[in-house]
């Protein structure tokens, strides 16, 4: 079955963007990035940004991180898979930065959300952002928390000086 990602998430405060793969069976059945409880996004961003956004609504969150000029997208707008595991991700249609590159020049960074998606790199660099890849905030990544915490809020921290 084909399925169709979400918008991104960006406005003209938007600095830079997280991606992650494709959305999740419950992201898309709820059109809301990271809705899966079980994934440690907000817990990771809030964290890095210094807020308590877990509790918040889903509106809530994007507008706290939009304050914080994060946007969110994905590296897929298409694909075919059964479930939610990026491993069972066919035949993916990667979504066209050059677009959000004209539409919103001001977003100069990217973070990639997770190592498998490093391969797309090159090309958003080649886009003409810089880019960095972020251990996943993906449940699977949990032996990892105290790294994943440490970087995110390092590499948060850093946006103000354009370290990235």
């Amino acid at each position: 079955m084909i399925k169709q990602g979400l918008p991104p998430v960006s406005d003209e405060s938007t600095l830079v963007l997280i991606l992650g793969s494709f959305p999740g069976e419950q992201s898309l059945e709820r059109r809301q990035y990271y809705a899966n409880r079980g994934n440690d996004f907000w817990k990771l961003i809030g964290h890095a940004i210094d807020e308590n956004i877990i509790t918040l609504d889903y509106p809530e969150k994007i507008k706290r991180i939009q304050a914080h000029g994060i946007g969110l997208w994905d590296v897929y707008k298409q694909c075919e898979r059964e479930g939610s595991m990026d491993k069972h991700i066919k035949k993916p249609i990667r979504n066209v930065f050059s677009t959000i590159r004209f539409q919103f020049p001001q977003i100069k960074t990217i973070f990639l959300n997770g190592k498998t998606l490093g391969i797309h790199e090159a090309y958003l660099q080649s886009s003409g952002f810089k880019t960095k890849v972020l251990l996943s905030s993906s449940n699977a990544n949990r032996n990892q928390s105290p790294k994943r915490k440490s970087e995110w809020k390092s590499i948060f921290n850093n946006l103000c000086c354009n370290d990235y």
